[in-house]
């Protein structure tokens, strides 16, 4: 393995250390931090990146959400405002380009009102192409590509790991396993890299996880139970989190 392979794998046993319900899902949401704090460190400042960021006119909801929290908490809000303005100022040449085609339709079409539609519809066509990046902009978010990328390179990374690693593998048996979506990636690329393996991982990963499905739900269980009136002076153990690692484990952790 290479130092960036070495580096991975120690982060998903860290990870796994942590007793989560994804470590995968972990993993990502250091890579993400890390990817914030660097936008304002090396990216906000760097001509090239900031193109990247302006030709997807900004980042997913989402995402821009967590980096202004990080900025306001940061006190980094000039670097965001910085990069804002260029965002913008492209915005006002799209609504300008928008408005200049649509001008030019009663002065150059005479007064046909064909002509005054199909030319309408254009300028009204880029308006609707900005409305699909704000809508879609899950697909541009440089954010959203950047931790896809590295999502499939950590799941890559414990393919490997499961698949070489006897020692790891029981390890790993012993953890609580993945959520439902990161279970699926890996499977599929166990399936697509590693055939040879394929069988009996898949056998341990389905056996791990009905065992994580079943204490969760006698976790929720006891959760429901304790909220009964009958019940409610009993204490608290861990069931008291498992609305919210049921939630992670079926759709992930944000």
């Amino acid at each position: 393995m290479n130092n960036k392979r070495d580096i991975l794998t120690i982060k998903i046993e860290e990870a796994i250390k942590k007793a989560s319900e994804c470590p995968l899902c972990l993993v990502l949401k250091e890579d993400e931090k890390r990817y914030i704090e660097a936008f304002f460190s090396e990216h906000v400042m760097n001509p090239e990146y900031r193109k990247i960021v302006i030709h997807s006119r900004g980042f997913c909801k989402q995402h821009f959400q967590k980096i202004l929290d990080f900025a306001i908490k940061h006190y980094e809000e000039l670097g965001l405002a910085l990069v804002l303005k260029d965002i913008i100022e492209s915005i006002i040449n799209d609504l300008k380009k928008i408005n200049l085609n649509n001008e030019s339709l009663t002065k150059n079409s005479g007064f046909h009102i064909l002509n005054i539609n199909i030319k309408k519809k254009k300028a009204l066509d880029k308006l609707y192409q900005i409305e699909s990046i704000i809508k879609e902009r899950e697909q541009t978010c440089p954010a959203c590509k950047y931790l896809k990328e590295f999502d499939e390179i950590n799941a890559d990374t414990l393919a490997i790991m499961l698949s070489s690693n006897p020692s790891f593998l029981k390890e790993f048996k012993e953890s609580k396993g993945l959520c439902l979506l990161h279970l699926i990636k890996l499977l599929r690329i166990i399936k697509l890299r590693h055939k040879n393996s394929f069988s009996s991982l898949l056998k341990d990963l389905l056996s791990l996880e009905m065992k994580s499905f079943t204490r969760l739900n006698y976790e929720l269980k006891e959760f429901i139970r304790k909220h009964d009136y009958r019940f409610s002076d009993k204490p608290w153990g861990i069931e008291k989190d498992s609305v919210k690692r049921s939630i992670i484990k079926l759709i992930g952790e944000e």
